[in-house]
C-alpha cells in the first residue's frame, strides 16, 4: 500500500532517508511491503494512533476496555492511497531478519555501530529497533553486499512478515492496483487496534 496512482513507483530522492530500511544517503530507493494485508495497514496506520499520552490523559479508558477513537485517520487519506500486491522474482538475494543466523552474523559485522549507539546487544528485538542510525545502516550494507532488501518481522507482531525491497530488486506487479473503501475489513481492524476513527 502505497501513494497513488502507482503505488510501486520507487520514493523520490527527497523521501528515500525515513523509513527503517532506507538509506541516509539516498542511493536507493525503498518500497515497503506484507505478507498479510492487515499487517500493510497496521504498519501504515500507526503513525496516527493516539500517542502514550494521549492514553494517559483518557481517564476513562481502564484496562478492561478497548481505547475509544481518540486519534482521526485524515479525510483524504484512502483518496490518496492505493492497494498493490507484488511478486518478487526468483533468484534474488534476501537479508532475512527473521533467522537467528542472520542476526548473529549481523552482530558481529557492526559490533561497533552497535557500542556506539549504546545498544547492548542485537537480538530480535534490536534488529527490529526504532533506532534508524543502525537499521538503515544495516539496509546499506545489505545493499553493497548486493542484497536486493531485507525480510524482517513487523514490530507490532512477529507473525507479520514484511519485506524490505530495494530498487535494484526484481518485481512484477499484479495488476489491478485497488482503491482502499473506508470500509475495508483490514483498515477497520487495523484502525480499531490503534484507537482510530475512520
Amino acid at each position: 500500500m502505497a501513494l497513488s496512482p502507482n503505488p510501486l513507483d520507487w520514493p523520490p530522492a527527497d523521501r528515500r532517508e525515513r523509513g527503517r530500511f532506507d538509506d541516509p544517503r539516498r542511493r536507493f530507493g525503498t518500497l515497503y511491503a506484507a505478507e498479510e494485508r492487515l499487517a500493510c495497514f497496521i504498519e501504515t496506520l500507526a503513525r496516527f494512533r493516539p500517542s502514550v499520552r494521549q492514553l494517559a490523559a483518557e481517564a476513562d479508558i481502564t484496562s478492561r476496555e478497548r481505547p475509544r477513537a481518540s486519534s482521526q485517520l485524515p479525510a483524504d487519506w484512502c483518496d490518496e492511497h492505493r492497494l498493490a500486491r507484488l511478486r518478487l522474482r526468483p533468484g534474488q538475494s534476501w537479508l532475512d531478519l527473521r533467522a537467528f543466523d542472520t542476526r548473529e552474523a549481523l552482530r558481529r559485522q557492526f559490533a561497533g555501530e552497535l557500542l556506539a549507539l549504546g545498544i547492548a546487544d542485537l537480538d530480535l528485538s534490536g534488529a527490529l529497533t526504532s533506532e534508524r542510525a543502525l537499521t538503515q545502516g544495516i539496509a546499506g550494507w545489505a545493499y553493497d553486499t548486493g542484497y536486493h532488501g531485507v525480510a524482517y518481522s513487523s514490530r507490532f507482531d512477529v507473525a507479520f512478515n514484511c519485506w524490505a525491497v530495494f530498487d535494484n530488486a526484481m518485481i512484477e506487479p499484479i495488476l489491478p492496483f485497488r482503491r482502499i473503501r473506508h470500509d475495508n475489513p483490514d483498515l477497520r481492524a487495523a484502525a480499531t487496534l490503534f484507537g482510530l476513527a475512520v
